[in-house]
């Protein structure tokens, strides 16, 4: 997972917004989604965002095994609280940047929570 979260984060701003339309897009590219859960207040996050210019390869390959998609926490309160519950009862973890892996159908099935450097293998 701390790969893939890596990865993820790596992806750049080109990500979707949540809703339908991104498991509409699953379903049919049979792809699962990666949601990546941040706070503009937080730097690893920001941070984070930049990242995906410097690696266009782990964009690239991201961008075509998953539909991804970027959640601002305070816009989307009902994910924030469900996704960081989620952490806590898998990981034990919380905090910011947080990666869901979903299937194609919304289920969870991994989810990563405040990601650091060390974590990416900084």
């Amino acid at each position: 997972m701390l790969v893939i979260a890596a990865m993820v984060m790596a992806a750049g701003p080109a990500l979707a917004a949540w809703g339908p339309p991104v498991f509409e897009e699953a379903r049919r590219a049979n792809r699962p989604v990666m949601v990546v859960l941040g706070d503009p207040a937080c730097a690893r996050c920001r941070l984070d965002e930049g990242d995906g210019l410097a690696e266009p390869r782990a964009a690239e390959l991201m961008h075509r095994e998953f539909v991804l998609v970027r959640v601002d926490r305070h816009e989307r309160p009902d994910l924030d609280d469900l996704f960081s519950t989620a952490a806590v009862w898998v990981s034990h973890e919380s905090g910011y940047p947080l990666v869901a892996a979903l299937l194609p159908d919304g289920r969870p099935y991994a989810v990563r929570a405040g990601l650091t450097g060390e974590d990416r293998g900084e």
